[in-house]
């Protein structure tokens, strides 16, 4: 080898350094990102199992994450469900929960992403939740006063539809910063210049947006049976700041709070308004570590306004579980 290969050689191996150090500089929150899905895939392989189970809906086969509890005798059941943008392969905190306590736990698909006419509350959305549950119902000793269902944003726009459209009877709902009004949010995305309203436009399936459609596919405006109601505990948690620092203001907690106080009593005529006390302090207790801010029970229905924006705490949704 002569000198002027050892020099090309050389150039060689320092253009492959400074790609190397060009791509961690410009790639490196896509390096994280990935690092943490290979993690969270680890993770959940060691907790859980993943699978295919073949829809009732039409017959596709649809990912499922679960795990049975090791405790004989019945053990309460968690359904968990994936927000507005994510899958059922998301990161999942509640799975964690769910090994330390020992619970069944089941985390389905429905149709992934919000972002087209299958997914988003559709039929064959619902019928995928049912599906999973009746998949833990059918292999796992399930304790039938214990069946809980948790999502937040999009999971818990998926939670206030399952209370509407779905077959199983749920005894715990654990519905934090949900989406209940599409047409609502759909302009108020549009205004924040958020993805979410081209995400609704998919889920429609139309180019111009159709208020009629948006509805058919909003909690807000599904009916709900009585017996849906009867023996059900359903709290609705929202941080005060959500649609401020957040992207679904808790108009839509209220709203739909409103909406089930009075299908459970339709002779009340006073509901509640969006505002809570700053001067509360400790007065409606904490939390976790957060000030509630607000709080209205009627008849199993709670609604829960804390300090803070955007966000679930799953450790909540523990001890609403173990207080069933």
């Amino acid at each position: 080898m002569d000198k002027a290969d050892l020099q090309r050689g050389f150039v060689i191996l320092l253009s492959g350094i400074f790609l190397l150090i060009l791509v961690y500089v410009l790639k490196a929150d896509t390096m994280e990102y990935y690092q943490d899905v290979i993690t969270t895939r680890i993770e959940q392989n060691f907790y859980a199992t993943a699978m295919q189970i073949p829809s009732s809906y039409d017959g596709q086969s649809q990912p499922v994450l679960y795990r049975i509890s090791e405790t004989a005798g019945p053990r309460p059941l968690l359904v968990s469900l994936h927000q507005w943008s994510e899958d059922f392969r998301a990161k999942d905190e509640l799975l964690r929960l769910s090994v330390l306590n020992d619970y069944h736990y089941v985390r389905p698909d429905f149709r992934g992403r919000n972002d087209h006419v299958d997914a988003c509350a559709s039929a064959a959305a619902i019928s995928d939740i049912d599906d999973a549950i009746a998949f833990m119902s059918n292999n796992a000793d399930v304790d039938r006063n214990r069946i809980a269902m948790a999502g937040a944003s999009g999971g818990g726009f998926a939670a206030a539809v399952y209370l509407a459209r779905g077959q199983h009877l749920i005894n715990l709902y654990s519905i934090w910063v949900p989406v209940v009004d599409l047409e609502a949010w759909y302009y108020t995305s549009l205004q924040a210049e958020q993805r979410y309203a081209g995400d609704i436009l998919k889920c429609l399936g139309v180019e111009d947006f159709d208020a009629g459609l948006a509805r058919s596919r909003s909690p807000l405006y599904m009916p709900v049976s009585e017996d849906r109601l009867a023996g059900t505990r359903i709290d609705i948690l929202a941080g005060v700041y959500d649609g401020v620092t957040g992207s679904v203001p808790i108009t839509h907690s209220v709203s739909f709070y409103n909406k089930l106080v009075k299908l459970r009593d339709p002779n009340v005529t006073q509901v509640i308004r969006p505002f809570w006390d700053q001067t509360a302090k400790h007065r409606y207790g904490m939390l976790g570590e957060r000030r509630i801010l607000a709080k209205h029970v009627d008849q199993g229905t709670s609604l829960i306004l804390f300090e803070g924006s955007h966000e679930m705490f799953p450790g909540v949704v523990v001890e609403q579980i173990e207080n069933l």
